[in-house]
């Protein structure tokens, strides 16, 4: 990642975030924290994993935002 931003290649940098958040995407699908309900420890384990991983790639997408000031 940082290798791609240090090379100003953005656009390889962006499609690896995106890779991250698709395999969140299927992280999800397969665990289906909305039938995990009555297992609450694990519950809390998928969505702690699949927020952090949010969290990291929004962080990792601001370098491509523009201002808006």
């Amino acid at each position: 990642m940082s290798d791609h931003y240090d090379k100003f290649h953005f656009y390889k940098g962006i499609d690896a975030i995106m890779a991250q958040l698709r395999a969140t995407n299927g992280f999800l699908d397969v665990n289906k924290p909305w039938l995990l309900t009555n297992q609450e420890h694990l519950l809390s384990v998928v969505l702690h994993a699949a927020m952090e991983n949010l969290r990291v790639c929004g962080i990792l997408l601001q370098v491509c935002l523009l201002p808006t000031d």
